[in-house]
């Protein structure tokens, strides 16, 4: 289970990402959807440790590592390979 505890994330002295509280229980599939610009790619970003943030990211009641835990994104931009089915580019994170 996937949990976000109070997750905060500023860049530049500016709120990105403020107070998100989530659970993502296990074997659920979940969507973050929104206009652009309001701060899926950043919420991402600070799940796979990429970027700074306060508050507790949570793996199974544990604190998210990206050393002990595999962590799979498909950024938005060049994230899916045009000459394969979706269902290749769907598991190629699987095989990767």
């Amino acid at each position: 289970m996937l949990e976000l505890k109070n997750l905060e994330v500023y860049r530049d002295q500016q709120t990105i990402i403020k107070h998100i509280n989530l659970t993502v229980p296990d074997n659920s599939v979940t969507a973050v959807i929104g206009p652009s610009g309001t701060g899926k790619t950043t919420l991402i970003s600070a799940i796979c440790q990429l970027i700074p943030y306060k508050g507790q990211i949570l793996w199974n009641g544990n604190r998210l590592s990206t050393k002990t835990t595999i962590i799979s994104w498909v950024p938005q931009d060049f994230g899916l390979l045009e000459w394969l089915k979706v269902k290749d580019n769907v598991s190629l994170g699987l095989r990767v």
